[in-house]
């Protein structure tokens, strides 16, 4: 969830942290240096990953409640979730790599990159833990946890989202 937006914004950090003025000092366009895109970046950042998790958070619960009041949830299609989780989580580390190398690049200057390179370490790692949870949820069919086995996915976008709203909440602050 969100490592397609996560990744966009990575690119735009990368784009800002390169600049060829990044470490010019402040002037008339810029009063308090460029490094104010940085705090600019992070702010709409925050605002789309809040997004993003309320979204997620509000299809989770109405399915929640939808499993509740006896609906039928139907079954998942597995196979573009672990196409989903591969590309993703390549996606993720690549750019982390990259973020990192950029990072060393400018002089180990911007801790933008620095944080997006983390950043994107963690989306894999999210990625990948997430997209494996739901590709062993027909393991739960045969024992007494089957009765949550038709609402993994929901569950699952639920554990995230309240571990992942801490950190645009707190960038907001």
């Amino acid at each position: 969830m969100g490592s397609t937006q996560r990744s966009w914004w990575a690119h735009l950090s990368w784009r800002v942290a390169s600049a060829e003025t990044w470490c010019a000092p402040p002037d008339r366009g810029w009063p308090y240096g460029y490094e104010g895109q940085e705090a600019l970046y992070v702010l709409f950042r925050s605002l789309v990953l809040l997004g993003v998790i309320g979204f997620g958070l509000s299809s989770a619960v109405g399915t929640l409640i939808s499993w509740w009041g006896g609906a039928v949830i139907a079954p998942m299609r597995l196979e573009p979730v672990a196409i989903y989780t591969f590309a993703i989580t390549v996606c993720c580390a690549l750019l982390a790599w990259r973020h990192q190398r950029d990072w060393r690049r400018t002089g180990s200057v911007s801790l933008l990159l620095q944080t997006e390179a983390r950043h994107a370490r963690i989306d894999a790692l999210i990625t990948l833990a997430t997209g494996l949870a739901l590709l062993a949820s027909p393991l739960l069919l045969g024992t007494p946890l089957s009765v949550i086995a038709s609402i993994t996915d929901p569950l699952l976008v639920l554990l995230v989202t309240l571990v992942l709203l801490r950190e645009p909440w707190t960038a907001l602050r």
